[in-house]
């Protein structure tokens, strides 16, 4: 018996040996110099800092980067222990006072860790980050990061641009592209590689504006002796038309307004897309403000409620995507029934079907306010989890829309692009620019 025991127990110890070797990701957090280690306490003093002593909290943990399910019970592990020794409570959810959110992203070179800390109710939280490099031989699950997220400046301009989106197909020998303005629509053809001025049709709204003013293009298409091409521009409180008639000139625009509060007077609904694909549900944007009041509508007379929300989109053809008044982003089924909650991200988001990955992919950007340059990264949502894709896109300045790159129609386009376009105010020339983003499978 005392040889089996010291057989079982040389084994153990070669066990240990192989897991501190082959796992490093893993055996290097619990080392006092380790970069997990060294975050943790500095995430930990930030917390500490901001927080009364003894507080209680709440720890919410998403994680968008790479780092598998036991990496992230380590970081939590890890984390908690440094916030007990500097004389805070952890307690669940169900008893939470204080919730602190902590949020794992990404970026090429390594971990961004970033933690909101909640202050008065009347004040934004209080927002700290940290970075860390990705150890080397660290278990990181080989799916994230293998999309790769391109940009393209392909617009800039002095007017504000609510909304810029391509016309025609890539290859297609007539390219053009229409932007929409406060107080117009601009209509644009390509020769020789640069865009020229073609058309533009006046917007004269009824009422100022509201101040965080935005607007979306769709297409329009009609069936009588022919088919008729044309844009609809959605505005608050109006909704214009313009016929485009194929080539080579657009004909006529005609602009409505309505301030009914209930779809069954008449109201506008901001409709919801899947990539270029429009659906037969949307919602309700609030009076004079830049956010959704959370009041769904579809078809057949369907009525929801969910959190008012800045943007959404489908993920698939049954689940939305809405981000949050309160930053956090919530997936909803059929039936607006919340499956999951989400940290981390920004107030802009769209959807687009491509070939890579799991074919549905999700651009949105980071926290943030209309002070800060922007970024954009790619995710995907598996298991009702949500895994960064991509590394970030960085921008100029704050994204002022972002949405997909043909105006989207009911019913798959004939010849749909595949990419999204971004709209961005940069903050050093003060000129509107407008990006085409675009994924590629694979470095």
């Amino acid at each position: 018996m005392r040889a089996t025991h010291r057989v079982l127990f040389l084994l153990l110890a070669i066990l240990i040996l192989m897991l501190f070797f082959a796992v490093p990701g893993v055996s290097l957090a619990n080392t006092p110099d380790s970069s997990l280690a060294v975050a943790s306490r500095q995430l930990s003093d930030k917390i500490a800092a901001a927080l009364p002593p003894r507080e209680a909290i709440f720890l919410d943990l998403r994680n968008l980067s790479s780092m598998s399910g036991l990496e992230v019970a380590e970081v939590r592990r890890t984390l908690e222990s440094e916030l007990r020794s500097r004389g805070l409570q952890l307690v669940p959810e169900s008893a939470r006072h204080v919730e602190v959110r902590l949020t794992l992203s990404e970026t090429l070179d390594g971990f961004l860790w970033v933690v909101e800390v909640p202050r008065s109710p009347a004040d934004a939280p209080q927002v700290e980050m940290v970075s860390l490099p990705k150890p080397r031989g660290s278990g990181t699950a080989p799916r994230a990061l293998e999309l790769l997220l391109e940009k393209k400046l392909i617009w800039e301009q002095e007017e504000q641009i609510l909304d810029l989106a391509l016309l025609d197909p890539p290859g297609a020998k007539d390219q053009r592209m229409v932007i929409l303005e406060p107080t117009r629509i601009a209509l644009y053809d390509q020769k020789d590689g640069r865009w020229e001025a073609r058309q533009g049709f006046p917007i004269v709204p009824t009422k100022p504006w509201p101040r965080d003013l935005r607007g979306r293009l769709y297409y329009q298409r009609t069936y009588k002796e022919a088919e008729v091409e044309g844009l609809q521009a959605t505005l608050p409180g109006t909704m214009c038309s313009l016929t485009l008639q194929g080539v080579p000139a657009a004909q006529k625009i005609e602009c409505a307004q309505s301030d009914k509060t209930g779809e069954e007077d008449g109201k506008m609904i901001w409709l919801f897309s899947a990539g270029p694909v429009l659906s037969a549900s949307g919602g309700d944007l609030a009076p004079s403000r830049n956010f959704f009041t959370g009041q769904l509508y579809g078809e057949n007379g369907w009525r929801a409620k969910v959190e008012p929300f800045y943007s959404a989109a489908f993920v698939t053809t049954n689940e939305t995507i809405h981000v949050g008044l309160d930053g956090r982003a919530r997936l909803y089924d059929a039936n607006a029934k919340s499956l999951a909650t989400f940290s981390g991200w920004g107030s802009d988001l769209t959807t687009l079907k491509t070939n890579c990955g799991g074919s549905w992919q999700v651009l949105a950007t980071r926290a943030g306010d209309w002070t800060e340059p922007d970024a954009i990264q790619a995710y995907e949502i598996h298991e009702r989890e949500v895994v960064a894709v991509s590394g970030p896109v960085n921008l100029p300045g704050p994204v002022m829309s972002l949405g997909p790159e043909t105006p989207p129609s009911f019913g798959e386009p004939k010849s749909p692009r595949g990419g999204a376009i971004a709209v961005v105010r940069n903050l050093k020339t003060g000129r509107y620019e407008a990006y085409q983003l675009s994924i590629s499978c694979g470095r």
